[in-house]
């Protein structure tokens, strides 16, 4: 009887090259989804934030006011920052320009100023006796939470001791300032005349927003940790045996 012809095996590196190859793929599109996904949700919780609701109430209580920021910092920013539209949106020129003000000196003196200097009285009161101060208030508060959150999220050569540095001194602050607001004995701001709502204030800036930060913190440093094991062990392996 005719031997019957069979057909060629692929050798195995070759399956497992295209399994690996579709097993790349899947994972990259898993990581769009995602990616997608955070940024439309960092958009929600930003028009909530600015929404008419919870602008009303902010007139009315500080520590709703410090919620309506506490969203726009430490919710809808590293959200926005982790779909990673500013690659797409960007032309070059600000790209550069947007690179510049991530590096992890820029970034912490932007936020530094503006967590600081929008809570001083004079700056505040401003804000609230004026649509377009108050404007500018949430644009700039926005603004440094972006420049901080891609300041984390940047993998750039020799400035991971900078970045672990920054995150630190920003908790800090955030925790600074909020005790200070937490057991200050008068009211700070004559628009908000009650010291236990400007207590509560404190409180929100304090706990939730320092809890954001210290867990993005650890976040950050464990997949550090994990890069600089991944490393080392590709040294180890380029090394002749």
């Amino acid at each position: 009887m005719p031997r019957r012809k069979q057909g060629r095996r692929l050798p195995a590196n070759s399956c497992r090259s295209s399994r690996q190859g579709f097993g790349s793929l899947r994972s990259r599109a898993a990581v769009r989804h995602w990616r997608a996904g955070s940024f439309v949700l960092g958009c929600v919780v930003l028009a909530l934030a600015v929404s008419p609701p919870v602008h009303v109430l902010a007139e009315r209580l500080f520590s709703i006011h410090m919620v309506e920021h506490e969203l726009l910092m430490a919710v809808a920013a590293p959200l926005l920052v982790l779909g990673r539209p500013l690659p797409v949106l960007l032309a070059p020129a600000l790209g550069r320009m947007w690179l510049a003000a991530t590096g992890p000196v820029c970034a912490w003196i932007v936020h530094t100023l503006a967590l600081w200097a929008w809570h001083a009285p004079a700056l505040f009161a401003a804000a609230l006796h004026s649509e377009a101060v108050h404007a500018a208030q949430h644009l700039s508060f926005l603004g440094a939470a972006l420049v901080y959150w891609s300041s984390l999220a940047a993998n750039r050569h020799g400035a991971a001791m900078a970045r672990r540095c920054y995150r630190c001194s920003t908790s800090v602050q955030y925790g600074l300032l909020g005790a200070l607001l937490t057991v200050g004995t008068l009211p700070w701001y004559g628009h908000y005349p009650s010291l236990e709502d400007q207590q509560l204030a404190g409180l929100v800036m304090w706990v939730p927003a320092g809890i954001v930060y210290t867990g993005a913190g650890l976040a950050f440093l464990f997949a550090w940790l994990r890069q600089s094991e991944a490393r080392t062990r590709r040294w180890e392996q380029s090394l002749p045996t």
